[in-house]
């Protein structure tokens, strides 16, 4: 964790665009937000970057549109809860993709901007150059807070930090910090649960925990790759499939 570039505490940050990576991907229900948690968990490390007088694009993922369209995973609903929360009017930026994006946020006086479903864009999850740059051009600096996408190579989450002097945000610092001490620093045996529904985002992540614990629990439609591969029915339940080999590998990492 030593080779992790963090925001000093006493950089002048003054008049900056930050873009701010951040997991908004929350329950919503006929358009209305039903469990604000992870927006909540967020004021205060963002009210800290606004309080060195500095502006943030927020900037999320909703959901699966590549998968299952774009309809209902607009971010645009979340826009009134982060108002409520944060007090602030939010600036809600659809078309950003432009060389004046930039200057308007510059020239505004509001402070927050939320950047519509960045899913919504294929060019994301395949981690593209050019929207990577694209991106990198609307801010000054990048800060990722969004632990839970960090094991994804894509455009706002690695690609970005090719174009843009980027840091890890405190999110991923508590996050790390926590791994450390239930790995290096907690009384034997150590289990491990995990979660989701593709094998082949989380190899890396499974590869590595389970060196280090000394059980590894495996849920969600993941679990059904493994009942599937034990020669198990599982029916039409979700699996990710072609994915024997690594799961082979996975096995024989664990034995």
């Amino acid at each position: 964790m030593n080779n992790l570039n963090t925001l000093p505490g006493n950089e002048d940050i003054k008049d900056k665009i930050i873009f701010l990576k951040v997991d908004f991907n929350i329950p919503i229900k006929d358009g209305k937000v039903i469990d604000d948690t992870k927006i909540v968990k967020m004021k205060e490390i963002i009210n800290k970057l606004l309080s060195r007088k500095t502006k943030i694009i927020l900037c999320s993922h909703l959901g699966r549109p590549q998968k299952n369209g774009n309809e209902g995973l607009s971010l645009e609903q979340v826009k009134n809860r982060l108002e409520n929360i944060f007090k602030k009017d939010i600036v809600f930026l659809n078309n950003y993709l432009n060389k004046e994006t930039k200057d308007n946020i510059k020239k505004s006086n509001k402070e927050l901007f939320l950047l519509e479903n960045i899913r919504f864009h294929k060019e994301e999850e395949n981690n593209d150059s050019k929207f990577s740059k694209q991106l990198a051009s609307i801010a000054d600096i990048y800060i990722n807070e969004a632990f839970s996408c960090s094991h994804r190579a894509h455009a706002s989450v690695t690609g970005i930090t090719k174009f843009i002097r980027s840091y890890a945000g405190e999110t991923i610092i508590n996050e790390l910090n926590s791994l450390e001490k239930i790995f290096n620093k907690t009384n034997r045996p150590v289990t491990c649960i995990i979660g989701g529904s593709k094998i082949s985002t989380k190899i890396d992540l499974i590869s590595n925990l389970i060196k280090k614990v000394d059980f590894m629990i495996i849920g969600g439609a993941m679990a059904n790759n493994f009942i599937k591969y034990n020669n198990f029915k599982i029916g039409k339940s979700l699996f990710e499939p072609h994915k024997e080999e690594i799961i082979k590998e996975i096995i024989s990492t664990g034995s």
